[in-house]
């Protein structure tokens, strides 16, 4: 699925990927959503149809990952700071005449062009992933994901396991 091109033109990626998948999403905050089967520790592992470990980190590549005040306060805890303090050091305001959201900041990344804060870029992992934010926790909405499903094919096209198509 391509990524929105211009992050004041875009919705979030949460409401980007549910309506290009026939959801409709004006939510401004997605701990409404309930929790996906393949996220849910309910689920079997025979309806996931993903391996997050085999993924260089792509969903943490977005531009606009909006967090809540809960996930402000988890992140907070997380790092003993205030809540004014989390704000400040990991999120920046995102403000047009359609949307005004907190979103997480992002550092360079040699894969992307940028990631999430949080992400670890030599192992590929999240630093945070007790304390990520509700969107992190529901992606990808479902038991399936689509950049994993290309990524998948593409390696298996060039028979490399580790190829990374560049974007």
């Amino acid at each position: 699925m391509p990524r929105p091109a211009l992050l004041g033109t875009s919705p979030t990626f949460p409401q980007f990927y549910l309506a290009a998948h026939g959801v409709p999403c004006k939510l401004r905050d997605l701990s409404d959503l309930p929790l996906s089967k393949s996220m849910s520790t309910k689920a079997s592992a025979s309806n996931v149809t993903f391996d997050c470990t085999k993924c260089p980190g792509y969903c943490c590549s977005h531009g606009r990952v909006a967090v809540s005040e809960f996930d402000l306060q988890r992140l907070a805890k997380h790092f003993e700071l205030t809540v004014a303090q989390a704000r400040e050091r990991f999120t920046y305001r995102y403000k047009t005449k359609d949307a005004d959201e907190t979103i997480l900041r992002h550092h360079k990344d040699d894969i992307y062009k940028s990631i999430c804060k949080f992400f670890d870029r030599e192992e590929r992992r999240c630093t945070v992933y007790e304390a990520r934010p509700n969107v992190c926790r529901r992606y990808p909405y479902g038991n399936q994901c689509g950049y994993y499903d290309f990524l998948k094919f593409e390696r298996e096209h060039q028979d490399d396991a580790d190829f990374i198509p560049s974007a």
